[in-house]
């Protein structure tokens, strides 16, 4: 009897330090993302939105304490590395997340993602991540480039619209959004404008836009670029007869002070909408409007629920982020309360979800707002699944 017992309290004991080993007393996120240069709006945009998350589940994930360690990637893939090696050999991170460009993501994932750390990122995703470079220590909280393009292929098709071009930058991001657009519209643009990431002056495109007599422009510009691009392209007169389609993020709270009456009329696709109708979407877009006194941005809002993600998978995994086949089963399985509603992940770990339409207008208390038209696609996941060899 005495052996049992003895051998019984010795069973507690371990069970006791596997528990206390799985739980650590504090989880430390390393957070990349580019907050300086042209683009540090962006990143500081998305930085406040994944604090506010934190604000609201008490500086925890799942009931344990967090400490935010940040690293500025200043866009650049290099300095990005850097920074994660700093993070993985003197901070210790459990997990990293944050990141905005898909470059730089890249990048990160090259040096990270084979010594076993996990990348929860917001935004940032391509065609090969999602595809035959998926990996399963990298998860993609909102969207692949080239969904939301399609999204706006297949809604420039529904309405008749026979005569496109389009116009973007001239890296993985931008193919993908023009192939994106392909697979939605059904067939080639009228015409294909690839520029330089940085462009500002776009008078020769223009005039290849004239030139091709559409009556849709499809545009992914990001940051400087983009506002450059729509600014010139009202003042061109193209917009009167012209209609601009472009992914959320395009025209937001981020730009529409930059683009003023340009921004008017751009019809844009993206998986979320302030004006979702759901608890989580509610309290966080009155959160963020209280806050900053406007609504969020679209970058804002994958920030934000990318903290829910994590909050729900480390409660799952009650703790164990050290443990990375443990955290990475709950994230894969989370059924977190989405500001986006109902989402879950596909076999490549990007987000399988809803698609909406929108179009810039007058906001009522003055300024500007993405107003909700409709729904384009209803649970969509991206086209390169099939592609990923992962199973689970």
């Amino acid at each position: 009897m005495r052996f049992t017992k003895t051998i019984g309290t010795a069973l507690a004991l371990m069970t006791s330090v596997a528990a206390a080993q799985a739980a650590p007393e504090k989880i430390k996120i390393g957070y990349i993302s580019t907050l300086s240069g042209p683009a540090g709006s962006l990143g500081e945009e998305m930085l406040n939105a994944y604090r506010l998350g934190l604000e609201h589940t008490g500086g925890k994930l799942g009931g344990i304490p967090v400490e935010l360690v940040t690293g500025d990637d200043q866009a650049k893939p290099q300095t990005a590395v850097q920074v994660a090696r700093q993070m993985m050999e003197r901070d210790k991170v459990s997990f990293f997340s944050g990141l905005l460009f898909s470059h730089v993501v890249d990048a990160v994932n090259a040096v990270v993602l084979p010594r076993d750390q996990i990348v929860v990122a917001p935004v940032g995703g391509s065609s090969e991540t999602a595809g035959e470079k998926c990996n399963q220590n990298f998860f993609m909280v909102s969207w692949n480039t080239d969904t939301m393009f399609e999204a706006i292929g297949s809604q420039i098709a529904k309405s008749g619209i026979d005569k496109v071009a389009v116009i973007a930058t001239n890296y993985q991001a931008g193919w993908d959004a023009a192939e994106g657009f392909k697979r939605g519209y059904g067939k080639a643009p009228t015409a294909e404008i690839l520029v330089k990431l940085d462009q500002s002056d776009f008078g020769a495109e223009l005039s290849q836009i004239r030139a091709a007599d559409p009556k849709a422009v499809v545009v992914f510009l990001p940051g400087g670029s983009g506002i450059a691009f729509m600014r010139q392209f009202q003042q061109s007169g193209l917009q009167r007869t012209v209609v601009p389609y472009a992914a959320t993020f395009q025209a937001d709270e981020t730009t529409f002070q930059a683009l003023g009456t340009a921004a008017k009329g751009l019809m844009n696709a993206g998986p979320w909408s302030p004006y979702l109708d759901n608890p989580s979407n509610k309290r966080f877009v009155q959160a963020f409007r209280e806050k900053y006194g406007r609504n969020p941005s679209i970058l804002a809002a994958m920030s934000y629920d990318t903290v829910l993600l994590l909050d729900k998978a480390v409660s799952d995994a009650k703790g164990d982020v050290e443990n990375p086949a443990t955290f990475r089963e709950a994230l894969r399985r989370a059924k977190f309360p989405s500001i986006r509603g109902d989402i879950h992940f596909g076999n490549n770990h990007f987000p399988v979800q809803n698609f909406y339409l929108s179009k810039v207008a007058d906001a009522s208390g003055g300024g500007l707002h993405n107003e909700l038209v409709g729904s384009i696609f209803e649970q969509r996941a991206d086209a390169h699944q099939a592609k990923c060899t992962m199973k689970w």
